[in-house]
């Protein structure tokens, strides 16, 4: 994370949550490539797939940057029709609205997460169980499900903050 992102070369600039960095339609895709290129340096991209997720307004500038030529991804239709971004630079695309921060300015960017699918562990239990009658000559069960998560491999995560910038 941060200014100089890059565990062999120090190199990339991911922003900081003081001063991120300045996307538009016409450096989104170095931006995005430059995430894969620092997951790359910390080896996490050896095995599985590698995923990010950003708020709409960044999808909005990889929607409108040169990926909307078909080609430019493989696809057989634009992005600009689909919405749909699909797999850059073997990385996969989720949007959410839920991400922390505005997006509006430097001092106030997005923190954007990109990582490997082996960086996160996930658990879900069913705790307990039972089954009860109703009175209505029904059965039914009721448990409790417990679930959890933890980050099991650290360097499999990179963490950027980015904001919104004027189109040139």
């Amino acid at each position: 994370k941060g200014a100089n992102a890059g565990k062999i070369s120090g190199s990339w600039d991911l922003g900081t949550s003081g001063a991120g960095y300045a996307i538009n339609s016409s450096n989104v895709v170095k931006f995005v490539t430059g995430l894969q290129a620092v997951l790359s340096e910390q080896l996490a991209t050896q095995q599985g797939e590698t995923w990010c997720v950003i708020p709409p307004w960044l999808h909005w500038c990889m929607v409108n940057s040169e990926l909307k030529n078909a080609f430019m991804l493989g696809d057989s239709k634009s992005i600009l029709r689909t919405g749909f971004i699909g797999v850059l630079n073997g990385m996969k695309f989720f949007v959410n609205t839920y991400v922390s921060g505005t997006g509006a300015s430097a001092a106030a960017p997005t923190a954007i997460l990109a990582g490997n699918k082996e960086a996160i562990a996930y658990t879900l239990r069913m705790n307990k169980a039972e089954k009860y009658r109703n009175g209505k000559f029904e059965t039914l069960l009721q448990g409790l499900m417990v679930w959890g998560w933890k980050v099991i491999k650290p360097h499999a995560l990179v963490n950027a903050y980015a904001y919104k910038a004027a189109e040139a």
